[in-house]
């Protein structure tokens, strides 16, 4: 087509041809596909070709299966091994991304590591979030498939009809919107359709029943039927453009034509359809699938446990909701509560969930103490603590040994986080495996996360028994920081979530883990993940100086209202963003809030920004909040010794204080980069007030500044810069370069614009005044002819440096 699409193609294959993934996403029938196609032959050598499935979407690995021919459940090692051998120097090409399961989602990172690989995400999908996290998580790019421009639009339209009038023309190039689908579709007639919906339906109204039973046949099947089971003539389906056929093979142009098909037809009939593909398909679990929706419901359950048996992960539990469909009362409960149990060990907790609620109604007014146990788990995993407790305790003492355990290491679970009450938890821990035994999973499990939220090292014997998360935060408070996250088995919103706690924590990248947390946070559904990912997207706009915005979100969180121990979170996020404003008196009266009760790393990290206001605003005469007992956790060492040299802060010589303040960045330095940068700032600032190591302490803030403003940690540097203007040094000029028409200081302002900060925040960040910020952006504005001050910051990037 040209233009514009040829240009996307070039940025596509130049990242992918040097080992850069790329997904391109688009509308429905914007050509994605085709272009994938086209950057695929334009990279050379060997494509293979593969891609989601939507009625397999719980089923593992079926892209990566079909491409490989083999079934990588049985040996999930071999995978790298495949890709090398199957794709080698060409190219992988997976269409259809949103439709992959949660697996491959997981494993695009190791597949980008072996080859080169291109994807395809349908916009508008519910699953399109969790792919575009996939790709990110990879290491890739996602670029977006804009709609053709009017002068593509009309080219295709005047091949397709050479002797259309101009307006005729131009009328269907507006009404397409640059949709070359249902630009088709128009061009075949159907005059009165707007949207691609509306086409293909209109298209589809147009068929005889034959077609429309074909077309929903292969909606349903979605890998495409040989043409010899399509009871239609297909010369009528392929002219109007809704089926192409490959290799024998006729498949749906457009998956929505196939839904269009479908509810054009009366139960009857679709009962029919899904009946015959049951006969077409060898595939247990698949069958089963289509017997359910026949409404043969005793022929598919035994093939639905039976398939389930061989399962894992989500495929286990779908196969088992199916199983479910047919069965009654009593079965149906158990069936559903096996599911839940599937569910929760794919760590998909609000699937679990729902399944485990599902469970506990088949039951009706007689749920087994399994059942309650199974639903006990599940809220205890979806963060739900009291939902968990009332669960846990309804399951009676004369319930099977295993229930009783499950049922005792959700208590745990429920007591340790997030409620955050370790003796008790503790105690339920050992109880779960006193009652289980040494061998019960689930009862270690929540041992070992009971022994973690109680400061026990011995958190550390149970491996096997935790997972992901609460290992990296076992890791770090044990002030152990590990290198990844040893996550990849997880859905990638979790991998993700878990990456940029670590980032922000072992990096203090404030702006980059900001961006990032912005465009994760739509996608994370469970809340107390919710709640981790806006205390440390409050935490990081604060650190990055966009102070209001960050203590906004936080205030917000905490209204809504959140859990106990994501209370904790927020409410140290608060006060941080208070503290970083200049405001310090909101910044106290934030901490106040705060439950010391829950002794969460949290708390202490709350109590230590609240005495750094009241240290900053001594004349305010309000004294420090008393420092925290001594933290559990060797991670938190450094808080302690971070507060003692706070309390010396306004007694002790200088050269005291400063000797504090850098064991406490000792303590800090490996895993809390914020903090070390904090008190490398503070030992300095101490050294400067001593006349005999001004020099030295000049260099040494010079050094943190030198550290800390690459980061964006503009308010730790506007710290650092008062610091070297007490001690009679001249604030550096801006580090950056003019741009075209505009100084260094106006590139530099409009910068901060385009990361979101008001006059205030970006003069607090430079050290000027809010009016100052004004006039230098509105300097910047008459340069660039812009219209706005968003404008003019979006300007800046197209200029020359």
């Amino acid at each position: 087509m040209g233009g514009a699409r040829d240009e996307l193609i070039h940025t596509v294959t130049d990242l992918v041809a040097v080992g850069h993934p790329v997904g391109v996403i688009g509308e429905a029938g914007m050509g994605t596909t085709t272009l994938l196609e086209r950057a695929a032959a334009a990279l050379g050598g060997e494509v293979v070709r593969t891609g989601g499935l939507r009625s397999l979407q719980r089923s593992p690995l079926v892209p990566l299966n079909r491409a490989f021919g083999t079934d990588l459940s049985a040996d999930p090692t071999s995978l790298p091994s495949l890709v090398r051998a199957h794709v080698g120097s060409g190219v992988l090409v997976i269409d259809d991304l949103q439709w992959a399961d949660p697996e491959t989602l997981a494993q695009l990172r190791a597949v980008a590591t072996q080859a080169r690989v291109l994807v395809g995400i349908r916009l508008g999908d519910d699953g399109a979030p969790a792919a575009r996290a996939a790709v990110a998580a990879a290491g890739g790019t996602v670029a977006a498939l804009a709609p053709l421009d009017a002068d593509e639009c009309g080219a295709l339209a005047r091949r397709t009809r050479p002797d259309a009038e101009d307006a005729a023309i131009d009328a269907l190039v507006r009404r397409s919107a640059g949709n070359p689908l249902v630009l088709q579709q128009l061009l075949a007639g159907n005059d009165l359709a707007t949207t691609l919906v509306e086409a293909l339906r209109a298209s589809v109204a147009s068929c005889d029943e034959p077609s429309r039973l074909a077309l929903a046949m292969l909606g349903a099947h979605d890998d495409g039927l040989p043409a010899e089971v399509i009871d239609s003539p297909l010369d009528a389906l392929l002219a109007a453009g809704l089926v192409t056929v490959r290799d024998g093979v006729v498949h749906l142009r457009h998956q929505l034509s196939g839904t269009a098909a479908s509810d054009s037809l009366e139960p009857g009939a679709l009962q029919d359809v899904h009946r015959r593909l049951a006969v077409l398909t060898g595939e247990p679990g698949r069958r089963a699938q289509h017997l359910v929706h026949a409404g043969d419901l005793d022929a598919a359950r035994p093939l639905a446990i039976e398939a389930a048996e061989r399962a894992q992960g989500l495929e286990r539990a779908h196969l088992l909701e199916l199983a479910a469909a047919g069965a009654v009362d009593s079965d149906r409960s158990s069936h559903l509560a096996r599911a839940a149990l599937a569910a929760i060990a794919a760590r998909h907790h609000a699937l679990g969930r729902s399944l485990a609620e599902s469970a506990l109604t088949a039951a009706g007014d007689a749920p087994t103490g399994a059942v309650l146990a199974v639903v006990a788990e599940a809220r205890a995993r979806d963060g739900d603590p009291a939902a968990a407790l009332e669960a846990a305790g309804a399951v009676a003492g004369g319930a099977a040994s295993e229930d009783r355990a499950r049922a005792l290491a959700a208590t745990a679970r429920a007591l340790a986080w997030p409620l955050w009450r370790p003796t008790e938890a503790v105690r339920a821990a050992e109880r779960a495996v006193d009652v289980g035994g040494r061998e019960h999973g689930g009862a270690q499990g929540s041992l070992g996360l009971a022994r973690l939220v109680a400061g026990d090292e011995r958190w550390q014997r149970h491996p096997l028994h935790l997972d992901p998360t609460t290992r990296i935060w076992g890791t770090l408070l044990s002030g152990q920081p590990p290198t990844t996250t040893g996550a990849s088995d997880g859905p990638p919103t979790d991998v993700e979530l878990l990456e940029l706690v670590l980032a922000f924590h072992l990096t203090a990248d404030s702006d980059g883990i900001a961006a990032r947390l912005r465009r994760l946070l739509d996608q994370i559904e469970r809340p107390v993940d919710r709640e981790v990912a806006i205390a440390h997207l409050a935490l990081a706009l604060a650190d990055s100086g966009r102070t209001a915005a960050a203590a906004d979100l936080a205030a917000t969180a905490l209204r809504a209202p959140p859990s106990p121990g994501g209370r904790a979170l927020l409410t140290w996020a608060l006060t941080e963003a208070e503290l970083a404003g200049g405001r310090l008196g909101r910044a106290r009266a934030a901490a106040e809030a705060v439950d010391r009760s829950i002794p969460s790393p949290a708390t202490t990290l709350t109590v230590l920004a609240a005495t750094w206001a009241a240290e900053l605003a001594p004349g305010a005469g309000v004294a420090a909040p008393p420092p925290t007992p001594g933290s559990p956790w060797p991670g938190l060492v450094a808080a302690d010794l971070e507060l003692a040299a706070l309390a010396q802060r306004a007694t002790a010589a200088p050269a005291e204080v400063a000797v504090a303040f850098q064991a406490a960045a000792s303590a800090w330095s490996g895993w809390h980069r914020r903090g070390e940068l904090r008190c490398q700032w503070a030992a300095a600032d101490a050294a400067n007030r001593d006349a005999d190591d001004q020099a030295a302490s000049i260099a040494r803030l010079r050094a943190v500044e030198a550290e800390a403003a690459p980061l964006g940690q503009r308010p730790l540097v506007a710290r650092v810069r008062a610091s070297l203007r007490a001690a009679g040094c001249r604030t550096r000029p801006s580090h950056g370069t003019g741009r075209g028409p505009l100084s260094a200081r106006e590139v530099e302002v409009l910068e901060l614009v385009r990361l979101g900060f008001t006059s205030g925040e970006a003069g607090q960040a430079l050290g000027v005044a809010a009016s100052t910020i004004d006039t230098q952006v509105e300097s910047a504005m008459r340069k660039l002819d812009a219209r706005t001050r968003l404008h003019a910051a979006a300007l800046v990037s197209d200029l020359e440096r």
